[in-house]
């Protein structure tokens, strides 16, 4: 998945602000339960950065170098970023589905005789 975020770097008295875009996967752990045909080993969990731009919209690239750890703090900032937007989707899906939820049980469930639905009188 395509990940956008900004990473300030530090040039002698001068603080730079790019735009690292990347590719981040999320991590999948080993399962080693059941068969051992279906065995399967970790895989993802990491972050690559593909462009290094001095622009939100992408449109000028940054012609310097990142040190080392220059890249790998801006590796852990795409996969933070991804985390974390994933976890906003997730959490937007479940209050989607819980509205929704929501809104089918509300709906006019006891008809004519209010919230509290018919009385015994009523019969």
């Amino acid at each position: 998945m395509e990940v956008i975020c900004t990473f300030v770097i530090e040039r002698g008295d001068d603080e730079i602000e790019l735009y690292i875009c990347g590719d981040a996967e999320p991590y999948t752990p080993a399962r080693f339960s059941g068969h051992p045909d279906n065995w399967s080993p970790p895989e993802g969990g990491a972050a690559c950065v593909e462009g290094i731009f001095l622009d939100e919209e992408r449109k000028e690239r940054w012609e310097g170098k990142l040190t080392k750890k220059e890249e790998e703090d801006a590796e852990q900032l795409l996969m933070d970023e991804f985390v974390e937007s994933w976890r906003n989707a997730a959490e937007d899906a479940a209050e989607a589905k819980a509205e929704a939820m929501r809104d089918d049980y509300d709906c006019d469930r006891y008809g004519d005789y209010g919230d509290y639905g018919p009385d015994i009188h009523d019969f």
